[in-house]
């Protein structure tokens, strides 16, 4: 009995656990800044009509951006509060109390500032519309780009990315996407002969003549020159 109770609670943990994954799964990571190394700001649900508000970053086609309007919490240092209690304008507000952590803003004179103690290192909460960002493959709203002719040699044009694999290891280390982030195809870079590592062309807009191919449900590209 005992062994049947435990069989029923690690599958009660489990099922919670598998919940929660998939709820995960469901929301959008928003960014500080276009780049998925930086810290997530707040997360929202993939029909979020927030999303729709977003347009592609120019910096980085691979991030769209968007600007969002919330109470935001972060810390400022104590000898930046002047005059009735009010923060200097130009102070930045850190993500966590030390100079080293990420910049979440800095204090304006319109903005709404709050906290309840002062001390070296003060919690705050500000009021204003701040630039959040999140990766262009969360983008489901927007249909596929139809898929290239196969087994012709030929130009393909977009940006060069590292594969990703979510419960399993991509077929290849690198892909090719379009400006809103989906995936063209995979690349087979086998074949191809560079002067310079793979890696400077990461997140460039690049041209690759090559063949490609069926892979199952995808398809995978045959590199042979890139420009």
């Amino acid at each position: 009995m005992k062994a049947v109770n435990r069989f029923l609670v690690i599958c009660g943990l489990l099922g919670g656990s598998l919940g929660v994954v998939a709820q995960e799964q469901d929301k959008v990571p928003l960014f500080l800044t276009a780049d998925s190394a930086t810290p997530v700001i707040m997360s929202v649900y993939k029909d979020d009509p927030m999303l729709k508000t977003a347009a592609p970053d120019e910096a980085n086609p691979l991030f769209y951006r968007l600007e969002y309007t919330k109470d935001y919490t972060g810390y400022i240092e104590g000898s930046t509060v002047g005059f009735g209690n009010k923060p200097e304008e130009g102070t930045p507000v850190y993500m966590e109390p030390n100079t080293e952590s990420a910049v979440l803003t800095t204090i304006e004179a319109v903005d709404e500032v709050s906290f309840t103690e002062l001390s070296d290192w003060t919690e705050i909460t500000i009021r204003k519309p701040l630039p959040l960002y999140f990766q262009a493959s969360w983008l489901r709203e927007t249909a596929p780009p139809p898929p290239p002719a196969v087994d012709i040699a030929r130009y393909y044009e977009g940006w060069i990315v590292k594969s990703t694999g979510f419960f399993s290891a991509p077929p290849y280390e690198y892909e090719l996407r379009d400006h809103r982030g989906n995936r063209i195809a995979y690349l087979d870079v086998s074949a191809l002969v560079l002067h310079y590592p793979l890696e400077q062309k990461l997140k460039q807009h690049v041209r690759i003549y090559g063949v490609c191919t069926p892979l199952g449900k995808e398809l995978v590209i045959q590199a042979r020159t890139l420009q």
